[in-house]
């Protein structure tokens, strides 16, 4: 699943990313559609800009080809990050509680106010956001399907079977609907209401899962001691 959701949210259980990520080239500019294009062109045409933004790991150019919606969530999930405190953070979604522990191991109070007001740009541009090398692998959609005026649904070769990518039409043109896609991910994650992470045992069980998270980054294993700490906020 975490491939998947770096090429497609550009984020998954380790969407956090890091602050000391050097200076990429810009992307090229997305394409404007023609009033004679097709939705289906000016879907493909919309993936195609941002799969050429995330290659040039251009946050700024990803920002403009996404919903509206999925830029302010980032922003509440850096404020969750810098401001919550356990019993709060605990009573999260479970998809938001990692990301928002993601955030504080990768990210001091300092750098997590860096983010504010660019929270999705400053991430998009970071390499252990989004993995470049998947964009490079899936260089096209296969199917596009209109669902109504504002809504259609793409899908990408993924054998054996398709992976789905919904876009939304706003003002400006087609989208890509990372808020849709997020809520078809957040109910793929198990809502494990028996977990108690007041407990040793909930605290070794997350511990495991953001451990095996950050493996997959080439991150050092957190410490007990250093979760207790990160779940009451971030680091000074």
């Amino acid at each position: 699943m975490t491939g998947l959701l770096n090429l497609a949210l550009g984020s998954s259980f380790d969407w956090a990313g890091r602050s000391d990520h050097p200076a990429r080239a810009a992307a090229e500019p997305a394409p404007q559609a023609a009033e004679e294009d097709t939705v289906e062109e000016q879907v493909r045409a919309a993936y195609q800009a941002y799969r050429t933004a995330m290659l040039a790991q251009d946050g700024t150019a990803m920002a403009k080809l996404v919903d509206g919606p999925i830029l302010q969530y980032y922003e509440t999930i850096v404020t969750n990050a810098l401001e919550l405190p356990k019993d709060e953070l605990v009573a999260l979604p479970p998809m938001d509680f990692l990301m928002v522990l993601l955030l504080r191991t990768r990210h001091n109070r300092a750098s997590l106010n860096d983010l504010k007001g660019t929270a999705f740009q400053g991430l998009s541009a970071d390499p252990r956001f989004v993995d470049p090398g998947l964009a490079q692998a899936i260089p096209e959609l296969a199917t596009v399907k209109l669902l109504d005026d504002d809504h259609a649904m793409a899908s990408i070769p993924m054998d054996p079977a398709q992976f789905v990518l919904p876009f939304v039409r706003e003002s400006d043109g087609w989208k890509f609907d990372q808020t849709a896609l997020l809520k078809q991910v957040s109910a793929d994650v198990p809502q494990d209401s028996n977990v108690d992470y007041n407990t040793e045992e909930g605290e070794r069980t997350l511990l495991f899962t953001l451990n095996l998270t950050r493996s997959m980054k080439g991150e050092e294993p957190l410490e007990a001691d250093r979760l207790k700490a990160l779940l009451e906020g971030p680091t000074d």
